[in-house]
Protein backbone atom coordinates (compact mmCIF):
# COMPACT_ATOMS: atom_id res chain seq x y z
CA UNK A 1 0.00 0.00 0.00
CA UNK A 2 1.74 3.17 1.13
CA UNK A 3 5.43 3.45 1.82
CA UNK A 4 7.00 2.49 5.12
CA UNK A 5 8.74 5.11 7.20
CA UNK A 6 12.32 4.93 8.44
CA UNK A 7 11.30 6.96 11.47
CA UNK A 8 8.13 8.57 12.82
CA UNK A 9 10.00 11.83 12.32
CA UNK A 10 11.18 12.75 8.83
CA UNK A 11 12.91 15.83 7.50
CA UNK A 12 10.32 18.12 5.94
CA UNK A 13 10.99 21.02 3.58
CA UNK A 14 8.26 23.62 3.72
CA UNK A 15 7.40 26.93 2.15
CA UNK A 16 8.87 29.97 3.86
CA UNK A 17 6.63 32.89 4.68
CA UNK A 18 5.98 35.00 1.58
CA UNK A 19 6.58 38.76 1.59
CA UNK A 20 4.09 40.94 3.43
CA UNK A 21 2.64 42.10 0.13
CA UNK A 22 1.47 38.57 -0.69
CA UNK A 23 0.31 37.39 2.71
CA UNK A 24 -3.33 37.61 1.73
CA UNK A 25 -2.99 34.47 -0.35
CA UNK A 26 -1.70 30.95 0.08
CA UNK A 27 -0.75 30.85 -3.58
CA UNK A 28 2.68 32.45 -3.12
CA UNK A 29 5.76 30.26 -3.12
CA UNK A 30 9.37 30.90 -2.23
CA UNK A 31 12.52 29.10 -1.19
CA UNK A 32 12.50 26.01 1.03
CA UNK A 33 13.67 25.52 4.59
CA UNK A 34 13.68 22.48 6.88
CA UNK A 35 11.79 21.53 10.02
CA UNK A 36 10.59 18.31 11.62
CA UNK A 37 7.30 16.62 10.84
CA UNK A 38 5.37 15.74 14.00
CA UNK A 39 5.53 12.16 15.11
CA UNK A 40 2.69 10.23 15.04
CA UNK A 41 -12.81 22.34 -8.41
CA UNK A 42 -14.34 20.39 -10.69
CA UNK A 43 -12.84 17.62 -12.77
CA UNK A 44 -11.57 18.63 -16.21
CA UNK A 45 -12.58 16.78 -19.37
CA UNK A 46 -10.32 13.91 -20.41
CA UNK A 47 -10.57 15.12 -23.98
CA UNK A 48 -8.04 17.83 -23.12
CA UNK A 49 -5.29 15.32 -22.33
CA UNK A 50 -2.14 15.51 -24.45
CA UNK A 51 -1.43 11.95 -25.55
CA UNK A 52 1.63 13.02 -27.53
CA UNK A 53 3.68 13.38 -24.34
CA UNK A 54 6.15 10.53 -23.95
CA UNK A 55 5.29 9.18 -20.49
CA UNK A 56 7.00 6.10 -19.07
CA UNK A 57 4.23 3.59 -18.35
CA UNK A 58 6.50 0.59 -17.92
CA UNK A 59 4.97 -2.57 -16.47
CA UNK A 60 7.06 -4.69 -14.05
CA UNK A 61 7.81 -8.25 -15.13
CA UNK A 62 6.00 -11.00 -13.22
CA UNK A 63 7.67 -14.13 -11.95
CA UNK A 64 6.17 -17.18 -13.61
CA UNK A 65 5.77 -18.84 -10.20
CA UNK A 66 3.72 -15.93 -8.79
CA UNK A 67 0.05 -16.89 -8.43
CA UNK A 68 -2.49 -14.82 -10.33
CA UNK A 69 -4.50 -12.31 -8.22
CA UNK A 70 -7.77 -14.26 -8.37
CA UNK A 71 -5.99 -17.49 -7.36
CA UNK A 72 -4.20 -15.75 -4.49
CA UNK A 73 -7.44 -14.22 -3.19
CA UNK A 74 -8.88 -17.72 -2.75
CA UNK A 75 -6.47 -18.28 0.16
CA UNK A 76 -5.71 -14.76 1.45
CA UNK A 77 -7.15 -11.26 1.17
CA UNK A 78 -5.61 -7.86 1.81
CA UNK A 79 -7.21 -4.80 3.41
CA UNK A 80 -6.44 -1.13 3.94
CA UNK A 81 -7.79 1.43 6.40
CA UNK A 82 -7.72 5.06 5.25
CA UNK A 83 -8.70 8.44 6.61
CA UNK A 84 -10.16 10.17 3.55
CA UNK A 85 -11.43 13.69 2.94
CA UNK A 86 -15.05 13.58 1.83
CA UNK A 87 -15.34 13.10 -1.92
CA UNK A 88 -17.80 16.02 -2.06
CA UNK A 89 -15.44 18.41 -0.26
CA UNK A 90 -13.63 21.24 -2.00
CA UNK A 91 -10.35 19.92 -0.56
CA UNK A 92 -10.78 16.47 -2.15
CA UNK A 93 -11.77 17.94 -5.52
CA UNK A 94 -8.78 20.31 -5.46
CA UNK A 95 -6.37 17.36 -5.03
CA UNK A 96 -8.01 15.52 -7.91
CA UNK A 97 -7.68 18.70 -9.98
CA UNK A 98 -4.00 18.82 -8.98
CA UNK A 99 -3.56 15.22 -10.16
CA UNK A 100 -5.12 16.06 -13.53
CA UNK A 101 -2.81 19.04 -14.05
CA UNK A 102 0.26 17.05 -13.02
CA UNK A 103 -0.65 14.18 -15.36
CA UNK A 104 -0.95 16.54 -18.31
CA UNK A 105 2.15 18.61 -17.60
CA UNK A 106 4.60 16.21 -15.92
CA UNK A 107 3.19 12.75 -16.47
CA UNK A 108 1.97 10.11 -14.00
CA UNK A 109 3.38 9.30 -10.57
CA UNK A 110 2.51 6.63 -8.04
CA UNK A 111 0.45 8.92 -5.79
CA UNK A 112 -2.12 8.94 -8.60
CA UNK A 113 -2.66 5.21 -8.08
CA UNK A 114 -4.72 6.09 -4.99
CA UNK A 115 -7.55 8.45 -4.19
CA UNK A 116 -6.48 11.23 -1.76
CA UNK A 117 -6.05 9.62 1.66
CA UNK A 118 -4.02 9.28 4.85
CA UNK A 119 -3.02 5.71 5.69
CA UNK A 120 -4.05 4.68 9.21
CA UNK A 121 -2.46 1.20 9.14
CA UNK A 122 -0.12 -0.83 7.00
CA UNK A 123 -2.11 -3.15 4.76
CA UNK A 124 -3.34 -6.21 6.63
CA UNK A 125 -3.44 -9.71 5.11
CA UNK A 126 -6.04 -12.21 6.35
CA UNK A 127 -5.74 -15.92 5.56
CA UNK A 128 -8.61 -18.28 4.90
CA UNK A 129 -9.68 -20.38 7.88
CA UNK A 130 -9.59 -24.17 7.78
CA UNK A 131 -13.25 -24.19 8.81
CA UNK A 132 -14.91 -23.89 5.39
CA UNK A 133 -18.23 -22.54 6.66
CA UNK A 134 -16.43 -19.77 8.59
CA UNK A 135 -13.44 -19.45 6.30
CA UNK A 136 -13.62 -15.64 6.16
CA UNK A 137 -14.85 -14.90 9.66
CA UNK A 138 -11.70 -12.81 10.18
CA UNK A 139 -12.93 -10.36 7.54
CA UNK A 140 -16.24 -9.87 9.35
CA UNK A 141 -14.41 -9.52 12.68
CA UNK A 142 -12.18 -6.84 11.17
CA UNK A 143 -15.12 -4.85 9.81
CA UNK A 144 -17.13 -5.19 13.02
CA UNK A 145 -14.09 -4.23 15.08
CA UNK A 146 -13.53 -1.07 13.03
CA UNK A 147 -17.21 -0.10 13.26
CA UNK A 148 -17.53 -0.73 17.00
CA UNK A 149 -14.30 1.10 17.83
CA UNK A 150 -15.21 4.11 15.68
CA UNK A 151 -18.61 4.29 17.35
CA UNK A 152 -16.82 4.57 20.68
CA UNK A 153 -14.01 6.94 19.64
CA UNK A 154 -15.68 9.14 16.99
CA UNK A 155 -16.46 12.01 19.43
CA UNK A 156 -12.72 12.31 20.14
CA UNK A 157 -11.57 12.20 16.52
CA UNK A 158 -10.53 15.51 15.05
CA UNK A 159 -9.48 16.92 11.69
CA UNK A 160 -5.70 16.45 11.19
CA UNK A 161 -3.84 19.71 11.77
CA UNK A 162 -2.06 21.26 8.79
CA UNK A 163 1.73 21.48 9.26
CA UNK A 164 2.94 22.62 5.85
CA UNK A 165 3.10 21.86 2.14
CA UNK A 166 6.51 20.79 0.89
CA UNK A 167 9.07 18.11 0.05
CA UNK A 168 10.34 15.18 2.12
CA UNK A 169 13.44 13.12 1.31
CA UNK A 170 12.57 9.84 3.09
CA UNK A 171 11.66 7.11 2.44
CA UNK A 172 11.71 8.62 -1.08
CA UNK A 173 11.53 12.16 -2.39
CA UNK A 174 7.90 13.20 -2.35
CA UNK A 175 5.60 16.19 -2.27
CA UNK A 176 3.36 15.94 0.78
CA UNK A 177 0.95 17.84 2.99
CA UNK A 178 2.42 17.58 6.49
CA UNK A 179 -0.13 16.74 9.20
CA UNK A 180 -0.49 16.14 12.91
CA UNK A 181 -3.22 13.69 13.95
CA UNK A 182 -4.88 13.20 17.32
CA UNK A 183 -4.14 10.17 19.50
CA UNK A 184 -7.69 8.86 19.02
CA UNK A 185 -6.59 7.32 15.70
CA UNK A 186 -3.70 5.58 17.49
CA UNK A 187 -6.18 4.23 20.02
CA UNK A 188 -8.32 2.89 17.17
CA UNK A 189 -5.34 0.90 15.86
CA UNK A 190 -4.37 -0.33 19.34
CA UNK A 191 -7.85 -1.73 19.93
CA UNK A 192 -7.98 -3.33 16.48
CA UNK A 193 -4.59 -4.91 17.11
CA UNK A 194 -5.74 -6.47 20.38
CA UNK A 195 -8.93 -7.77 18.77
CA UNK A 196 -7.34 -9.25 15.65
CA UNK A 197 -4.35 -10.73 17.46
CA UNK A 198 -6.46 -12.36 20.17
CA UNK A 199 -8.86 -13.93 17.63
CA UNK A 200 -6.71 -14.54 14.57
CA UNK A 201 -3.07 -13.93 15.54
CA UNK A 202 -2.90 -11.07 13.03
CA UNK A 203 -1.10 -7.84 13.90
CA UNK A 204 -2.37 -4.42 12.82
CA UNK A 205 0.54 -1.99 12.41
CA UNK A 206 0.03 1.73 12.97
CA UNK A 207 1.17 4.29 10.38
CA UNK A 208 2.51 7.67 11.55
CA UNK A 209 -0.41 9.54 9.89
CA UNK A 210 1.82 12.60 9.49
CA UNK A 211 1.36 13.20 5.77
CA UNK A 212 -0.97 13.11 2.80
CA UNK A 213 1.03 12.11 -0.28
CA UNK A 214 0.58 14.37 -3.30
CA UNK A 215 3.34 13.04 -5.59
CA UNK A 216 6.04 10.34 -5.38
CA UNK A 217 7.54 7.60 -7.55
CA UNK A 218 9.70 4.77 -6.23
CA UNK A 219 10.44 3.35 -9.67
CA UNK A 220 11.57 6.66 -11.18
CA UNK A 221 12.45 9.05 -8.30
CA UNK A 222 11.35 12.64 -8.77
CA UNK A 223 14.20 15.11 -9.30
CA UNK A 224 14.45 18.50 -7.59
CA UNK A 225 13.35 20.44 -10.66
CA UNK A 226 10.18 18.37 -11.04
CA UNK A 227 9.47 18.62 -7.31
CA UNK A 228 9.70 22.42 -7.44
CA UNK A 229 7.27 22.43 -10.36
CA UNK A 230 4.93 20.06 -8.51
CA UNK A 231 5.08 22.25 -5.42
CA UNK A 232 4.16 25.33 -7.42
CA UNK A 233 1.17 23.55 -9.01
CA UNK A 234 0.04 22.31 -5.58
CA UNK A 235 0.31 25.77 -4.03
CA UNK A 236 -1.86 27.19 -6.81
CA UNK A 237 -4.37 24.32 -6.86
CA UNK A 238 -4.80 22.49 -3.52
CA UNK A 239 -7.29 24.11 -1.12
CA UNK A 240 -5.06 23.89 1.96
CA UNK A 241 -6.89 26.84 3.55
CA UNK A 242 -9.90 24.53 4.09
CA UNK A 243 -7.61 22.14 5.96
CA UNK A 244 -6.03 24.96 7.99
CA UNK A 245 -9.47 26.17 9.08
CA UNK A 246 -10.60 22.55 9.67
CA UNK A 247 -13.50 22.78 7.23
CA UNK A 248 -12.81 19.39 5.64
CA UNK A 249 -15.13 16.44 6.47
CA UNK A 250 -13.21 13.17 6.91
CA UNK A 251 -14.31 9.53 6.67
CA UNK A 252 -12.60 6.38 7.86
CA UNK A 253 -12.85 3.84 5.04
CA UNK A 254 -12.12 0.11 5.10
CA UNK A 255 -11.09 -1.26 1.70
CA UNK A 256 -10.29 -4.66 0.33
CA UNK A 257 -7.47 -4.47 -2.20
CA UNK A 258 -8.81 -6.40 -5.15
CA UNK A 259 -6.13 -5.73 -7.76
CA UNK A 260 -3.05 -3.52 -7.56
CA UNK A 261 -2.39 -1.64 -10.76
CA UNK A 262 1.02 -2.31 -12.31
CA UNK A 263 0.82 0.88 -14.39
CA UNK A 264 1.93 4.16 -12.83
CA UNK A 265 -0.95 6.61 -12.62
CA UNK A 266 -3.73 4.01 -12.99
CA UNK A 267 -5.88 3.54 -9.88
CA UNK A 268 -5.75 0.32 -7.88
CA UNK A 269 -9.01 -1.64 -7.79
CA UNK A 270 -10.35 -1.51 -4.24
CA UNK A 271 -13.70 -2.64 -2.85
CA UNK A 272 -15.20 -0.45 -0.13
CA UNK A 273 -16.35 -2.55 2.84
CA UNK A 274 -17.37 0.31 5.11
CA UNK A 275 -17.28 4.10 5.37
CA UNK A 276 -17.79 6.06 8.59
CA UNK A 277 -17.95 9.87 8.94
CA UNK A 278 -15.73 10.87 11.89
CA UNK A 279 -15.13 14.60 11.23
CA UNK A 280 -18.03 16.78 10.09
CA UNK A 281 -15.82 19.66 8.88
CA UNK A 282 -18.02 22.38 10.41
CA UNK A 283 -15.32 23.90 12.56
CA UNK A 284 -14.46 27.32 11.16
CA UNK A 285 -11.59 28.57 13.32
CA UNK A 286 -9.08 26.23 15.03
CA UNK A 287 -8.56 26.95 18.70
CA UNK A 288 -11.72 29.06 19.15
CA UNK A 289 -14.87 27.52 20.56
CA UNK A 290 -17.96 28.93 18.87
CA UNK A 291 -19.77 28.96 22.24
CA UNK A 292 -17.37 31.58 23.60
CA UNK A 293 -19.78 34.37 22.64
CA UNK A 294 -18.69 36.46 25.63
CA UNK A 295 -15.19 37.11 24.27
CA UNK A 296 -14.62 40.77 23.37
CA UNK A 297 -14.73 41.39 19.62
CA UNK A 298 -11.28 42.97 19.73
CA UNK A 299 -9.78 39.72 21.08
CA UNK A 300 -11.50 37.59 18.44
CA UNK A 301 -10.25 39.94 15.70
CA UNK A 302 -6.67 39.67 17.01
CA UNK A 303 -6.82 35.86 17.00
CA UNK A 304 -8.24 35.81 13.46
CA UNK A 305 -5.46 38.09 12.25
CA UNK A 306 -2.80 35.83 13.75
CA UNK A 307 -4.48 32.74 12.25
CA UNK A 308 -4.14 34.38 8.85
CA UNK A 309 -0.43 34.81 9.48
CA UNK A 310 -0.20 31.25 10.85
CA UNK A 311 -1.40 29.83 7.52
CA UNK A 312 1.57 31.35 5.74
CA UNK A 313 4.30 30.11 8.08
CA UNK A 314 5.84 26.77 8.96
CA UNK A 315 8.20 25.70 11.73
CA UNK A 316 7.50 25.14 15.39
CA UNK A 317 9.96 27.78 16.65
CA UNK A 318 8.43 30.50 14.53
CA UNK A 319 4.90 29.50 15.51
CA UNK A 320 5.88 29.55 19.18
CA UNK A 321 7.12 33.13 18.86
CA UNK A 322 4.00 34.18 16.96
CA UNK A 323 1.61 32.73 19.52
CA UNK A 324 3.67 34.15 22.39
CA UNK A 325 3.06 37.57 20.85
CA UNK A 326 -0.66 36.78 20.51
CA UNK A 327 -0.83 35.73 24.17
CA UNK A 328 0.72 39.03 25.26
CA UNK A 329 -1.76 41.01 23.16
CA UNK A 330 -4.72 39.03 24.46
CA UNK A 331 -3.68 39.56 28.06
CA UNK A 332 -3.41 43.31 27.58
CA UNK A 333 -6.83 43.44 25.87
CA UNK A 334 -8.43 41.37 28.61
CA UNK A 335 -7.13 43.81 31.22
CA UNK A 336 -8.49 46.72 29.17
CA UNK A 337 -11.85 44.98 28.67
CA UNK A 338 -12.24 44.31 32.38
Amino acid sequence: MGSTFDSPRATFQAIKAPPASSRNSLGSISTLNSFQLPASAAQESSTNLDFNTNFDLSVPQFNASTPLPYALRDSQRRFALFLEPSKKSNFYCSIENFNDKVFRELGPNQAQNYAPHISIIDSIVLNRSDDWENRWSAVQDLRDGVEDTIRDLAPQMQCPMFQGLGVVDKPEKALVIGLKSSDSYNELVRRLNRLMYDKHRVRVELRPMNRLQLAYDRNHPLNDHKLRHLQQIATETVAVDDLVLQRVPFDIVLYEVMLESQVTGVRHQMAELGRWRVVDGNRKTPGINSTNFFMPVSIVDTVKMMLGRWKLHSGKKHLHKEWKTVDTRLQSKLVTAS
